[in-house]
């Protein structure tokens, strides 16, 4: 028997595998650019594309077993948003460091910045859901 918790999950893993893609290639031409004169602009794209796709949908899935755990918390949505903001730079970093990648944090820059406004947009959405969830429905 198919519940909406069911139906939220797929959607859930649908926007993940999207978010996950546009990642891959928005980071990874990034990570071209930034070391294309380089030898190593192909090699740092790949790196970073495929860091990015794992990254993206692993965390993604992460925020939502955080969140699910932790909403009620004082400060949950900033902690958590520097929290997984930490983690991301520190695992970034260290990929990068180990393949050799030339401009390590010009490289990440961009990711990290813009996947810190995603988490906090995806923590302030789901906090959204919560409070929808919470509320009252018209005729009921």
């Amino acid at each position: 028997m198919s519940t909406a918790v069911d139906s939220d999950s797929k959607g859930a893993t649908l926007r993940s595998l999207g978010a996950a893609l546009a990642a891959a290639l928005g980071y990874g031409g990034w990570a071209w650019l930034v070391n294309a004169p380089m030898d190593m602009g192909m090699r740092a794209a790949l790196i970073q594309g495929g860091y990015a796709f794992t990254l993206t949908l692993t965390m993604t899935l992460v925020m939502e077993a955080a969140w699910a755990r932790a909403r009620q918390l004082p400060g949950a949505l900033w902690w958590l948003t520097a929290g997984i903001a930490a983690i991301n730079f520190g695992i970034a970093y260290a990929i990068h460091a180990l393949a050799g990648t030339p401009r390590i944090v010009a490289t990440i820059l961009p990711g990290f910045l813009i996947g810190s406004g995603y988490t906090l947009t995806y923590f302030l959405a789901l906090r959204r859901l919560g409070q929808a969830a919470r509320r009252p429905v018209d005729g009921a």
